[in-house]
């Protein structure tokens, strides 16, 4: 593994960051004992690749309310990070690490670049899916805890989580 770089990511990176999206789905969200199955996530994340998903991500990426954060190694996406500005709170709308690649500090490294841009002045949200431990534990690790509000996203049980400032 070379020197990861960090950087704001520009519409050129809106189809790698859909690859990392789906590869991480599909090493992350099935769960047997929740009846998600890896064919219910395959499906759910195979129109990533779909000009229409990547268009979608470059306006994510385009949106001044928000900044998209992507990690390369030897030019290749491997992580990304996405974090919005809203009136009443902030939001951390996706961290996302290929599986080879987690625990080498590269989700702390994009949490940091996510956390200073927000700044302090608003409780930051998360929502992790309800039996992600890894996921929990770590946004632990920066102060987030859950707030006792559950939810839903695709089918995936979530729980919220706030840094409060």
């Amino acid at each position: 593994m070379r020197e990861i770089i960090i950087s704001v990511a520009s519409p050129i990176d809106a189809a790698a960051i859909r690859r990392v999206q789906h590869d991480t789905w599909i090493t992350t969200y099935p769960n047997e004992e929740f009846g998600i199955t890896l064919d219910t996530i395959t499906q759910r994340v195979s129109e990533n690749f779909s000009a229409e998903s990547i268009i979608n991500m470059e306006e994510i990426i385009a949106d001044p309310q928000k900044r998209t954060w992507v990690a390369k190694n030897d030019d290749t996406s491997i992580a990304y990070c996405v974090a919005a500005k809203y009136e009443d709170n902030n939001q951390l709308e996706a961290l996302y690490v290929l599986s080879e690649f987690q625990g080498k500090n590269i989700g702390g490294l994009l949490m940091e670049k996510m956390l200073e841009w927000l700044g302090n002045q608003k409780p930051v949200v998360a929502e992790v899916a309800s039996y992600n431990l890894t996921a929990i534990r770590f946004y632990e690790k920066y102060n987030f805890h859950k707030n006792g509000q559950t939810g839903d996203s695709n089918g995936i049980p979530t729980v919220n989580m706030v840094k409060t400032t």
